[in-house]
């Protein structure tokens, strides 16, 4: 039987330095993002030598919500951070949305509480990590990342 995210210590076990580890970590983050219905690509990347070892590259887009994770031993190989960002290509069109407070608190963006249309989920574990994950993408296709455009500023 595989690893299932909810198995914190198996999951957290797992290391971005070894091969089978990486590929392991992307078909369960895959897994994840085909759950909740995002569009997922994936890029297998060579060694950068004097920066990260080999790595795996994980795209997700949902209602207009992009996300990137990059699986490698850049950070130790036992975590890793999402970026979140606009994802133009799906239906929000052009213009730049700003994440809802909702959504920052999900994905766990300690920044600024300002309205801002990027968020960076830095979890201490790959657990950590998938529960960021699954909580952006479910904010996603709930329709509830994003402020509406003629939404007034916070003050």
């Amino acid at each position: 039987m595989g690893i299932r995210i909810r198995d914190r210590e198996a999951f957290n076990a797992l290391n971005a330095s070894r091969k089978a580890d990486r590929i392991r970590l992307a078909n369960l983050l895959i897994g994840l993002g085909e759950y909740y219905g995002a569009t997922i690509e994936r890029r297998d990347q060579p060694a950068n030598p004097g920066w990260r070892g080999q790595s795996i590259e994980l795209m997700f887009k949902l209602n207009g919500v992009g996300a990137t994770v990059t699986i490698s031993n850049l950070h130790g190989g036992d975590h890793a951070i999402i970026s979140w960002y606009n994802d133009y290509s799906g239906d929000i069109g052009r213009k730049c949305h700003d994440f809802t407070g909702l959504f920052n608190i999900a994905v766990g963006d300690r920044g600024s509480m300002r309205p801002h249309h990027k968020a960076t989920s830095c979890p201490p574990d790959w657990f950590g990590l998938a529960t960021s994950l699954s909580a952006g993408l479910s904010t996603a296709r709930n329709g509830q990342a994003f402020r509406p455009l003629d939404a007034p500023a916070a003050t």
